[in-house]
């Protein structure tokens, strides 16, 4: 994927693919990084994929979410 550093997307990145957050407006830079990510070797792509399914797992956990939220309801009522 091939983004840009804008708001909170680059801590959804891995730290395997913070290479390809682009800066924010600036196309020639997007062009780079998508050259860059279609030059990657299929080995790469494959690291930074699970990579990033992992760190979606580990810190975007609709269950350890749930129960951060609901802890946080509790300690506002206490």
């Amino acid at each position: 994927c091939v983004s840009t550093l804008h708001s909170g997307i680059p801590e959804v990145f891995p730290d395997c693919s913070q290479s390809f957050l682009a800066e924010e407006k600036n196309i020639d830079n997007i062009v780079q990084k998508m050259e860059a990510l279609l030059s990657c070797s299929v080995e790469k792509l494959q690291k930074i994929s699970q990579a990033g399914r992992e760190k979606i797992m580990q810190d975007f956990n609709i269950e350890k979410e749930a129960k951060k939220l609901i802890q946080i309801y509790h300690d506002s009522l206490a």
